[in-house]
């Protein structure tokens, strides 16, 4: 090692583990799983600014029910729809 391999700029990778979803069926899908994760959320208790996922998973879907029983109802609505496959977030 010489001295000036500390003066070489490091690179970085140029996908340090990212990923692009640039079409909007990779958007829509996006939106969806985000939710999902949101919902998840808000029924273990944490809240956030705006409007709840429940209230937008409801817009959506047309589906009814409460932040406890919503759950496996819009996992079974994506897995339909082909976004997810196998189990849903809170089955084991």
């Amino acid at each position: 090692m010489n001295e000036n391999d500390n003066m070489k700029p490091k690179q970085k990778p140029s996908h340090a583990g990212g990923f692009v979803v640039d079409t909007p069926e990779g958007i829509t899908a996006f939106q969806l799983l985000s939710l999902r994760g949101c919902l998840s959320m808000e029924a273990r208790g944490m809240g956030r600014r705006g409007r709840s996922a429940l209230s937008i998973i409801k817009q959506l879907t047309g589906l009814r029910g409460t932040k406890a029983t919503m759950g496996p109802k819009y996992d079974a609505w994506l897995r339909e729809r082909g976004f997810i496959e196998g189990k849903g977030l809170d089955q084991d």
